[in-house]
């Protein structure tokens, strides 16, 4: 015969344990998808508006530059001209040229002023507005912030991925450049990156940050002109 103030509790302790698994389980679930949905908040966003235009004083660096190369070009038509630019020239020209793309109707699927590139201490900061064609969550567009370096030799473009980041998550930068190094192999074979090689064959940072660019005169005054 079992004893009833015996087996009583026992029931009552089985429940209690049921209940607090169904609890717990429940919060389990509910915390998964609270983090499943910050996760996706944090890394869908909105392509947003960036004010990239350039100011007059960027204006007048573009025609310094252009200054150089033309006395350059004048003085020596047939000898390379060795340009060195500091931090807010590169600056002034990268939002100068992202001015004239947009006025003069270019068509690139991304363009400089969606970018919006920085150049500092011999590192090039940029934000890539990457479309999923996923339309949710504020337009399916993760931001990729991405922090990299860039330098030329004769026939190539060396680019090393430093940092990458989709929404606020990092990328390892490694998986990245193997990708990236694979379609610079591809494009040192297209005939416009030929006729830059020829334009401009020499690309470095220098000690100070600045940046030394070797060109042929009048192909890169033809570029930085749109002609």
């Amino acid at each position: 015969m079992v004893d009833e103030n015996v087996s009583a509790p026992a029931s009552a302790g089985k429940r209690s344990t049921k209940k607090k698994l169904l609890i717990w389980g429940g919060a389990s679930v509910l915390l998964l998808a609270v983090l499943a949905v910050l996760f996706v908040c944090a890394l869908f966003t909105s392509p947003r508006e960036r004010k990239f235009e350039p100011s007059m004083v960027d204006f007048l660096n573009q025609t310094a530059v252009l200054s150089k190369l033309h006395k350059h070009y004048k003085n020596s038509p047939d000898k390379p001209c060795v340009i060195q630019l500091s931090e807010n020239e590169v600056n002034s020209l990268l939002r100068v040229s992202a001015f004239w793309q947009e006025r003069l109707g270019k068509k690139e699927k991304v363009k400089l002023k969606d970018l919006a590139p920085v150049y500092k201490n011999g590192l090039f900061y940029c934000v890539y507005p990457y479309d999923t064609g996923m339309r949710f969550l504020n337009g399916g567009v993760i931001e990729l912030y991405i922090t990299f370096s860039l330098s030329k030799q004769p026939g190539k473009v060396l680019v090393d991925i430093k940092s990458c980041k989709a929404g606020a998550f990092n990328i390892p930068a490694s998986k990245i450049n193997d990708r990236l190094h694979k379609c610079l192999a591809a494009l040192h074979n297209d005939k416009k990156f030929k006729l830059l090689d020829k334009t401009v064959p020499v690309v470095s940072v220098e000690a100070d940050g600045s940046l030394k660019i070797v060109c042929a005169p009048e192909n890169a005054l033809r570029i930085i002109q749109n002609k």
